[in-house]
């Protein structure tokens, strides 16, 4: 190293200080990364922030048959048993399930399952039924769908 003045403003960075550097802008890199591959495998349902759903009155859902709302992913259907929700959320890898009026079923069109209408599986490769949703009353009378359970 060649001397410097006294005074002088120059300064040396050292092999230290740029391995330094470039550990930290490399780990902060890695932890974003990460961050946003967590919010992007998070279920897209539990992202939204309305979690309780007006969905109409008892006599908007025809006898055995469904109301959808694609806008938030659920349906509501009605038969012997009395009301249902499910969120058409397909549990083998999270696509959208779409109803198919002539068959009186759900298909996944990413991977073909199939599902009753009240969300019992068929046909995989799901395993799982589509996810009930918890429905209830409320003091107007109110179908209301809670997505949060």
């Amino acid at each position: 190293m060649a001397d410097q003045p006294p005074g002088s403003d120059r300064h040396e960075t050292s092999r230290r200080q740029v391995f330094l550097a470039g550990a930290g802008a490399l780990a902060g890199v890695l932890g974003l990364g990460t961050l946003a591959s967590f919010q992007f495998l998070s279920p897209w349902e539990r992202r939204r922030a309305e979690d309780r759903i007006v969905v109409g009155y008892p006599e908007d859902i025809p006898p055995d048959g469904i109301l959808l709302f694609p806008s938030s992913n659920i349906m509501v259907g009605r038969h012997a048993d009395g009301y249902f929700a499910l969120s058409t959320i397909c549990p083998h890898l999270g696509c959208v399930v779409r109803w198919i009026e002539d068959e009186q079923r759900f298909h996944c069109p990413c991977h073909g399952s199939k599902f009753e209408m009240d969300g019992k599986v068929l046909n995989g490769p799901a395993v799982k039924n589509l996810p009930p949703l918890e429905l209830a009353v409320d003091d107007q009378g109110r179908l209301v769908v809670d997505r949060s359970s």
